[in-house]
């Protein structure tokens, strides 16, 4: 089965990445901003880089990607 190249949250279509790496390349920024929020300014970069790999690791460990059901999607919309 061929997944369909992702599109960042937001824009309305729901697939999942290709690829492990397509993941990383399209949410590690996003894992990152996280992972520094929680952590704090005062945290080395490594230490968050160790982080986000850790992060990054376990989503494949765990295969997300084979567990994306698009039926189950539901998309935040604000405050109505």
């Amino acid at each position: 089965m061929t997944q369909a190249t992702a599109v960042r949250p937001g824009t309305g279509a729901h697939t999942a990445p290709a690829s492990y790496d397509e993941l990383a390349r399209l949410y590690e920024t996003d894992i990152r901003r996280v992972v520094r929020r929680q952590l704090g300014s005062h945290v080395a970069s490594y230490d968050v880089d160790d982080a986000v790999q850790f992060i990054l690791e376990r989503l494949q460990r765990n295969d997300v990607i084979a567990q994306y059901n698009p039926g189950h999607v539901s998309e935040h919309t604000g405050a109505q």
